[in-house]
């Protein structure tokens, strides 16, 4: 996942493994994925 967050700087807010808090993360886990 650190490979992906150099891609996409926006990732590192989005993390699961390190936010799960997010409200966002919490209803779609696969909002990393989908905003790329």
């Amino acid at each position: 996942m650190k490979t992906y967050d150099q891609q996409n700087p926006t990732a590192g807010i989005v993390r699961p493994s390190i936010v799960p808090p997010a409200p966002w993360i919490r209803r779609r886990p696969n909002c990393r994925i989908e905003l790329t």
